[in-house]
């Protein structure tokens, strides 16, 4: 069995009543048959690639290519292939494959990002400071003065800042931050993390 290759399949069929066979002189016998090849992987149709066509008489049996076809009948084969398109399943394999890659995607996505905030929950240590979105345009800082297993305990900034943050900010001067520590579930902490209104700071 050919794992990849093409084939072809009839998409239309139209009675020419007014040509006569070439071979037999039959007059109405003659069907103009219009085809889509499609390529195919493991038989299983990936996407057409061009549409050809053919007569046959149904007397004689015998098949003309359209390449052989006269001026004429040249001429009604190109008006009546363009009544024609590929058929839906022409394209399963590509359909299949496509949804295949956007769930793996997907997948992996999901999981790096699951990955990626719980290494950076892991990363909270005591000291460490956080930048924290009030708004679009406003933010403070968070400086961690303890950790648990379920939660986090902190102290929040007196200041708010817009743009950024100044180079000669000295978290270390007295009033900074608050004395009061206050209360972070690591769970409310996740959400916030995968929102993107925490970031470390330092």
């Amino acid at each position: 069995m050919k794992i990849f290759g093409s084939k072809a399949a009839q998409v239309g069929k139209k009675k020419l009543p007014d040509i006569t066979c070439a071979y037999c002189n039959s007059k109405g016998s003659v069907d103009l048959y219009i085809f889509y090849r499609y390529y195919h992987f493991l038989r299983i149709p990936m996407f057409p690639h061009r549409r050809g066509g053919a007569i046959m008489c149904s007397n004689c049996k015998h098949v003309t290519n359209a390449k052989l076809f006269s001026i004429d009948l040249k001429e009604t084969y190109l008006q009546e292939k363009n009544n024609y398109k590929a058929p839906w399943w022409h394209y399963i394999g590509s359909v299949f494959l496509s949804v295949l890659v956007v769930s793996f995607l997907a997948v992996r996505l999901f999981t790096y990002g699951t990955i990626s905030v719980n290494k950076f929950l892991a990363g909270i240590k005591p000291n460490n400071i956080y930048k924290y979105s009030l708004s679009n345009k406003s933010y403070t800082f968070w400086k961690i003065s303890r950790v648990n297993k379920d939660s986090v305990y902190y102290l929040p900034s007196n200041y708010q800042f817009s743009g950024t943050p100044p180079k000669e900010i000295d978290f270390s001067s007295k009033g900074f931050f608050d004395s009061a520590e206050r209360l972070y579930l690591k769970s409310e902490f996740k959400t916030d993390v995968e929102a993107n209104k925490i970031q470390k700071y330092k």
